[in-house]
C-alpha cells in the first residue's frame, strides 16, 4: 500500500515537471515579449464611405466659379416729340380758322410783306395772307413767306404773336393739340395762340395768353 501510494506521488510529480517545464519557456518568452513589443499591427484603412464621396464631389462642385451673367442690353433711346400731337393738322396753303367763329381766319392785316404785330382774325376770303404752311414746326404765310413769331421771344401772357423772317427760333415753332384744338408754343408753356380780349371780330388782334379752354384759343382747318 506504501508503495502504491509512493508510485501515485511519483507520477504526480512528474507530470508537474513536465508541465513546469513546458510553461517556463512560454512564461519567459511572454516576458521577453512585453519587454520588448515587436512592431504594433496596423489595421488597414477603411474603405471611403459613399458618404464622404458624396460630400467631396459636392465641395468640388461648390468649389467652381459660377460664370459671369450676360450684361442687360441698354434701354432703348426714346422716340423724338412731335411737333404736332394731330396728324390732321397739316395745312399746306390752307386757312386757319377760330373754333369761335369759323367764318373768320388767322389774317396777316394789309397782306403785309413785312415783320408786321400784332396780326388779327378776318373774315375769311380765300386771300393768300390768310393761307399756312406747317413746315418743320413753323407756320409760314403763303403771300409773305414769313413765320409765324412771338414777339421778342417773350414767354410772357399778353405777349403780341406777328410774322417775321424764319429763324427756327422756339418762339417760331408751334404744336396742334388736337384734343383741346389748341396752338402753343414750347417757348412759353401753359400758353396759347389767343385772340385778344375774346374780341371774334373782325381785327381782333392775336396774342399768347395762359390757356383757358376758351374757344378764342381753338383753332381748325
Amino acid at each position: 500500500m506504501l508503495l502504491y501510494k509512493m508510485s501515485t506521488g511519483m507520477i504526480m510529480l512528474i507530470i508537474f515537471l513536465v508541465l513546469l517545464a513546458i510553461l517556463i519557456p512560454v512564461l519567459v518568452y511572454i516576458y521577453m515579449e512585453l519587454q520588448n513589443p515587436s512592431v504594433p499591427l496596423t489595421l488597414p484603412p477603411a474603405p471611403p464611405s459613399s458618404t464622404s464621396s458624396s460630400s467631396s464631389t459636392s465641395s468640388s462642385t461648390a468649389a467652381s466659379p459660377s460664370p459671369a451673367a450676360s450684361p442687360s442690353p441698354p434701354p432703348s433711346p426714346l422716340p423724338a416729340p412731335s411737333s404736332s400731337s394731330s396728324g390732321t393738322f397739316n395745312p399746306t396753303n390752307q386757312p386757319i380758322k377760330t373754333v369761335a367763329n369759323t367764318s373768320l381766319c388767322l389774317d396777316v392785316p394789309g397782306s403785309s410783306t413785312g415783320p408786321y404785330y400784332p396780326i388779327d382774325i378776318w373774315t375769311c376770303n380765300g386771300g393768300t395772307n390768310q393761307n399756312w404752311s406747317y413746315t418743320n414746326g413753323t407756320l409760314v404765310n403763303q403771300n409773305s413767306g414769313l413765320c409765324l413769331d412771338i414777339d421778342n421771344s417773350s414767354p410772357n401772357a399778353g405777349t403780341q404773336v406777328g410774322q417775321y423772317q424764319c429763324s427756327g427760333g422756339l418762339n417760331q415753332k408751334w404744336v396742334y393739340n388736337s384734343s383741346n384744338k389748341t396752338i402753343t408754343s414750347p417757348l412759353a408753356p401753359g400758353m396759347c395762340l389767343d385772340i385778344s380780349g375774346g374780341n371774334i371780330n373782325n381785327g381782333g388782334t392775336i396774342d399768347m395768353w395762359n390757356c383757358n379752354g376758351g374757344t378764342n384759343q381753338q383753332w381748325t382747318l
